[in-house]
């Protein structure tokens, strides 16, 4: 239970912050279907830094919001691509660097420890 609290609490924070700054909706869709805390806040700040704004600015323009979402959303696709097309590859790559390891053909003995017992 209590592992669950802090990521959630990160979470939490880190959508208030994003409604207070990009508003509600976007907050919203960009956290709860694709995207990360750690990644939209800096993009959002990145797009709209661009304009000569801040996002704590209350008189930023349509251009510098529209800037800061899709930079948010651009940033985010190259995973989305990167998923796409090297998923169906994946299982090769795993079975290539597996070929000639089976679970019996290795030792059952158990690791060496480099650490010295001590000696009396």
């Amino acid at each position: 239970m209590i592992s669950a609290i802090g990521p959630a609490v990160a979470v939490l924070v880190g959508m208030l912050a994003l409604v207070a700054t990009i508003g509600g909706p976007v907050a919203w869709m960009r956290l709860s279907v694709i995207g990360s805390v750690a990644f939209e806040l800096p993009a959002a700040e990145l797009g709209v830094s661009q304009l000569g704004y801040s996002l704590g600015d209350g008189d930023i323009t349509e251009t510098a919001y529209a800037t800061a979402v899709w930079s948010m959303t651009l940033g985010g696709t190259g995973w989305l691509i990167v998923s796409a097309f090297g998923t169906p590859h994946m299982e090769k790559a795993r079975q290539k660097l597996g070929e000639g390891k089976t679970r019996s053909s290795r030792s059952s003995a158990p690791p060496r420890c480099w650490v010295r017992s001590p000696t009396s």
